[in-house]
């Protein structure tokens, strides 16, 4: 999937990771992951609202993240 920062037009590469030990530490079940700047940066549903948008992404990719709050529709 891709992502933009709201008030760029740069696109970035991103995953949602769902499940798994290190998200249960966490305290979460699903983070969006983006890797920019030399860094990873994770999103939880009310960060990435408040940060970023979700631009593109496959089917399958929508459907996952609006299961788990990230896009309109079922989730939360």
């Amino acid at each position: 999937m891709k992502l933009r920062f709201h008030g760029s037009d740069q696109l970035h590469d991103a995953r949602l990771a769902v499940g798994g030990p290190e998200l249960q530490t966490l305290g979460f079940r699903a983070l969006v992951v983006c890797k920019s700047w030399g860094k990873v940066i994770c999103f939880t549903p009310p960060v990435a609202a408040a940060r970023c948008a979700i631009v593109w992404a496959t089917a399958q990719e929508w459907a996952a993240l609006r299961d788990h709050g990230y896009a309109p529709g079922r989730g939360g």
